[in-house]
């Protein structure tokens, strides 16, 4: 009799466990759904996108993003990156979420070529 109470209630413990695994990752994927994973690699052009947009002076009519800026090194956790502004020759640490392609002419990009040697 002691055995069939122990065997039961590891069963429903087991049962449980699985319905929890099975909510947790149904949750997930709601949660995830619209979400897109950025992959960049060293070297990239990116631009950078301001958080805080409506605090400057000009308001909504500043610009959203700055840059560009070269990818220079990512984080480990692949979340972060280390970034060199062509133009301001500035370092930034910003989250690839927050990162954006660079989608440039030919013109610009070898302006920014030319800014980076100087």
């Amino acid at each position: 009799m002691h055995d069939f109470i122990i065997n039961h209630a590891q069963k429903i413990r087991s049962q449980y466990n699985a319905n929890k695994i099975n909510k947790e990752t149904s949750n997930n994927h709601f949660q995830n759904k619209h979400t897109v994973k950025k992959h960049f690699t060293p070297g990239q052009m990116v631009l950078d996108r301001q958080l805080q947009v409506s605090t400057r002076a000009a308001g909504k009519w500043s610009p959203v993003h700055t840059g560009p800026f070269i990818i220079e090194q990512i984080d480990g956790s692949d979340k972060t990156a280390i970034c060199k502004n062509l133009i301001a020759n500035k370092t930034i640490k910003a989250h690839l979420s927050n990162l954006n392609e660079y989608r440039h002419s030919d013109k610009t990009l070898r302006v920014c070529q030319v800014q980076a040697q100087t």
